[in-house]
């Protein structure tokens, strides 16, 4: 089993932990992306796994888009 002490595993693609919603946003530039949710500023997009675990979508959030996620 994996362990993400560093880092998150969206579809395979590695996020270091702490790193700002503005730059995780670029880095998931290929994913399909649905409409955000009110309040924070959130990215929601198709997901096939995240954490080894299956999904179909997942949403990342920060109170502001220079904040970690």
């Amino acid at each position: 089993m994996k362990t993400y002490n560093d880092h998150y595993e969206i579809n395979g693609l590695s996020i270091n932990w702490g790193k700002p919603l503005k730059d995780v946003r670029l880095l998931l530039y290929e994913f399909e992306t649905f409409k955000s949710y009110n309040g924070w500023p959130n990215i929601r997009c198709r997901c096939f796994n995240i954490f080894d675990l299956s999904a179909t979508v997942v949403m990342l959030r920060a109170p502001l888009e220079d904040r970690p996620v």
